[in-house]
């Protein structure tokens, strides 16, 4: 595993070891695991080659596949009932209406879901220099072309699209390249939807769409199923079955000790975690149920008992004094109001709480907040001007999530039940008695 022949997996590394992760059945002597210096083509980007989430439309555009029944596609469709292919994908002729139309973008949703993975996504602000895949249909026709280029600095109204550079003579203007997903390859994800034109092409960011379609935020980042091993491996090793006979039944039982330890090292352990013992005692389903549980789309795949890795970092976007803010939670329940145009901490608030799993951000009663809370402590509302806590919601049982709508609306999960509570027409309130009271 040196570099200097093809590598091969063992069950015994002895020596001082180097890495992320190694699995082994006993560790000694003299030998180090050394990661390789040059970066091979992750999955994602070998699937971007021939994407699934290609979606050509019947007025001859692209779209991107976001999930089993909606597609992003560029600009307005002139009419609310469109056929769609996704060629990759081995999809024809199915219908989508339109669900959601904005000002540069329109979600289409399918009438039967499809069994296609959604594109991975990412939606960085910046992306000057990142080289970029993507595929079209020349002239509106069946046939698929890719196009290679190189994101460039701000473009379009307002600076908030991003500048392309092509690496060919010839660019693609036509129409059928009108919504192509644009996968930049240092993202590794689509990171917008390509706009050509005579004067240019350029790009819209996933991340323009965020403010207005705020659910898009779930879809971003690593999912499990963007992984080719996720039914072959995962899945199967993480119910504790052989993968030749598993039957989607779970035999996975305790560990416990060494869940916790696996959990621990993923939140803020050291740089390297050993998972040592002999053949056939558990190692891969250990770490295939680790890791299952950390993509909540197939977390409960995996028996709900014991530690779970702790969810993905909680993320909310707003607005203060007319500046854009992203606010993010970190060690220790620590709040971060960040200028997101700047990229500078505006401002930092100490909750106390021992971590923060779920955050919404908005406007109450005038006043731009957060809305913080773990999974078993109360909702906490934190005015972001001041970083001072200006209520507290508390909560009959465990905490799900919550999201902050249009007019102070307030929608939050606990556990198996929803509340609603209408906080610009009766205030913030102290306590929740049940969890179906609004």
């Amino acid at each position: 595993m040196d570099g200097r022949g093809q590598d091969h997996t063992v069950n015994v590394v002895t020596g001082d070891v180097h890495g992320a992760l190694v699995q082994a059945g006993s560790v000694s002597g003299g030998v180090h695991v050394h990661m390789p210096s040059h970066r091979s083509a992750s999955p994602r980007s070998r699937a971007a080659e021939r994407p699934s989430w290609l979606a050509r439309l019947s007025d001859g555009t692209t779209g991107v596949l976001l999930g089993p029944r909606r597609i992003l596609a560029l600009g307005s469709p002139s009419s609310d009932e469109i056929p769609v292919d996704l060629p990759f994908g081995g999809i024809h002729g199915r219908t989508a209406t339109v669900a959601l139309r904005g000002a540069t973008a329109t979600v289409l949703e399918l009438t039967e879901p499809v069994d296609v993975i959604g594109a991975p996504l990412a939606a960085p602000t910046l992306g000057e220099g990142h080289e970029f895949v993507t595929h079209g249909f020349p002239g509106g026709g069946n046939d698929i072309a890719q196009v290679q280029g190189v994101l460039d600095g701000p473009a379009g109204p307002g600076g908030q699209w991003f500048g392309v550079r092509p690496v060919a003579a010839s660019w693609p203007s036509d129409a059928g390249f009108a919504g192509a997903p644009v996968f930049d390859r240092e993202a590794d994800a689509v990171v917008g939807l390509l706009a050509p034109g005579s004067g240019g092409a350029r790009v819209l960011p996933l991340a323009t769409l965020l403010e207005p379609w705020p659910w898009l935020r779930g879809l971003l980042g690593w999912r499990l199923d963007h992984d080719p091993a996720l039914r072959t491996h995962w899945l199967p090793r993480a119910r504790g079955s052989e993968v030749e006979s598993d039957s989607g039944a779970s035999y996975f039982t305790g560990r416990t000790e060494a869940r916790r330890e696996v959990c621990g090292w993923l939140e803020s352990g050291p740089p390297l975690l050993v998972v040592t013992g002999g053949p056939g005692t558990g190692k891969s389903a250990l770490l295939a149920h680790v890791l299952v549980g950390t993509d909540a789309r197939w977390a409960t795949s995996v028996p709900a008992d014991g530690p779970r890795p702790a969810a993905s970092p909680a993320v909310a976007t707003t607005t203060v004094a007319g500046r854009p803010v992203v606010v993010t939670a970190g060690a220790q329940g620590t709040l971060r109001v960040w200028d997101a145009a700047g990229r500078q901490i505006l401002r930092t608030i100490p909750t106390g709480a021992d971590r923060i799993r779920f955050l919404a951000a908005g406007v109450l009663h005038g006043r731009p907040v957060v809305l913080a809370a773990s999974h078993d402590g109360p909702v906490t509302t934190w005015d972001l001007t001041t970083g001072t806590a200006l209520d507290e919601i508390r909560l009959p049982d465990t905490c799900r999530g919550f999201a902050l709508g249009e007019r102070g609306v307030l929608v939050i999960g606990i556990q198996n039940d929803i509340a609603v509570i209408e906080t610009e027409i009766r205030g913030i309130v102290p306590e929740l008695g049940t969890p179906s009271e609004p």
